[in-house]
């Protein structure tokens, strides 16, 4: 009986570790008041900063949250507490309404830039340590602001595009909807120092959507992509490579590329989920990318955006709420902020998509297997697959298992197959002793090949 209640807790302890945990890094709360997070962006793998409205009531509090060890520690970098007091019960008295913040953007440590309500920006330039606020003329809603480097970029509201090329000493000011089009802007990126592509709706947030592209920095414009799709978000990867995600008719899921600058796209995800708004914002980094959904879906990659596979440990109540706003520590490690409760979380994805690589090998390699499982005094891996033949009757000092905090804690440096192909025509077989381990689950590496047991 003992024996069973072990196993049965080891088994979902298992079955916990395959979903995939996100981990709570930051709490950013007064009080009982609720935080809205809407975004956040790293420069690199130990520079970050977050915006949030602290309390998203009629008086909340703009303020920044920033990390500069990789997600380890937080501290508050920015708070508009200029006309605002708290007082101990964790009330805020103000005197006014401060802009609430729209969104941010943070290429480098010498430039931050946070866009408000009411034209309001904030912009730092050296390491989040001092702000200074700024305002165009105009009491439009500052959208997005986007940069490619520290001193290219912009911020859209519904009608017009802000663009700076001196890290917003300066700027210049397109009114695309009366002198280009007349259609509301959604979304920037850029893609060089000239090229700079727009998101526009001709009328609706849900109505029909348009792909602008200007390779002259603004001064001319040309169509290059019409959609009756809803897309939320588009990223340039280069001049020719353009993804963009959203909700397709049915507000399912959607993910579009092209590789020739816009002038054909190519449908790579269109998929429902439980929470049918489509997919809001899309990343890419080296061969990740994430595309995250309106409430609490995600889905990621890691070969390029050819296949995608969504997380299914990403989503309300395990996050406590949905989320916005992604951002990359490595290449496989993201932070992602909640729009409701003040939270950040952090999550590695390059051990589980080893383990999806394995999950999802071809027909042809289906018969891959660590047996038996779970084991006890050893486990044999059926050697039937190409990738790792070179290892039988050779070298074996690929072979290692590694417990759940990423440690090896067996280098097999002899082993022996168990069952011999040339004598049987049986597949191959490797036993290994793992008699010396306790119990817990292990993953084994072979090569590039990942496969998983449980010891008991």
């Amino acid at each position: 009986m003992k024996m069973l209640i072990k196993i049965s807790l080891l088994l979902a302890i298992y079955l916990k570790i395959q979903a995939g945990n996100w981990i709570q890094v930051d709490l950013h709360k007064i009080e009982w008041k609720q935080t809205e997070f809407i975004g956040i962006h790293c420069t690199d793998s130990l520079n970050c900063a977050a915006a949030a409205n602290l309390g998203v009531d009629d008086y909340a509090i703009p303020s920044c949250r920033a990390t500069t060890d990789g997600g380890k520690t937080w501290f508050t970098a920015f708070m508009d507490t200029s006309a605002s007091v708290i007082n101990k019960k964790g009330d805020i008295i103000q005197a006014y309404k401060p802009p609430k913040m729209r969104d941010i953007a943070y290429p480098d440590t010498s430039l931050c830039v946070i866009t408000c309500d009411s034209g309001v920006f904030w912009v730092s330039k050296d390491k989040l340590n001092t702000w200074k606020k700024n305002r165009f003329p105009t009491y439009l809603h500052l959208l997005r602001t986007k940069f490619l480097n520290a001193k290219v970029g912009g911020i859209i509201n519904s009608e017009k595009l802000y663009l700076t090329n001196d890290g917003f000493e300066s700027w210049q000011i397109i009114n695309f909807k009366d002198s280009v089009a007349d259609y509301n802007i959604l979304d920037v990126e850029f893609s060089d120092t000239n090229t700079i592509y727009l998101l526009t709706t001709v009328d609706t947030l849900m109505g029909p959507r348009q792909i602008f592209k200007s390779s002259d920095f603004g001064k001319t414009w040309k169509k290059i992509h019409e959609s009756y799709n809803y897309i939320f978000d588009i990223l340039t990867i280069d001049n020719e490579q353009i993804w963009y995600c959203g909700a397709g008719v049915k507000y399912q899921n959607i993910i579009f590329y092209s590789s020739n600058s816009g002038n054909n796209w190519k449908k790579i995800l269109d998929k429902s989920t439980k929470t049918q708004y489509g997919l809001s914002e899309i990343y890419f980094k080296e061969n990740y990318g994430f595309a995250l959904g309106v409430l609490a879906v995600l889905f990621y990659s890691s070969n390029y955006g050819e296949t995608w596979i969504q997380d299914t440990s990403f989503y309300y109540p395990n996050l406590h709420t949905p989320c916005r706003g992604l951002a990359f520590l490595t290449k496989s490690k993201v932070l992602v902020v909640s729009n409701a409760n003040g939270t950040i979380w952090m999550k590695d994805f390059s051990d589980l998509t080893k383990v999806e690589e394995r999950d999802n090998i071809t027909e042809k390699e289906s018969n891959i297997s660590i047996s038996p499982n779970p084991a006890g005094e050893y486990i044999e891996i059926a050697l039937s697959s190409p990738r790792l033949k070179p290892w039988v009757g050779g070298s074996v000092d690929a072979i290692k298992i590694f417990n759940l905090l990423g440690e090896c804690v067996l280098s097999v440096a002899q082993t022996f197959p168990s069952v011999d192909s040339g004598q049987t025509g049986m597949s191959d077989l490797l036993r290994i002793d793992v008699s010396g381990l306790p119990a817990g689950v292990y993953l084994v590496r072979v090569g590039d090949w990942v496969g998983r047991f449980l010891k008991i």
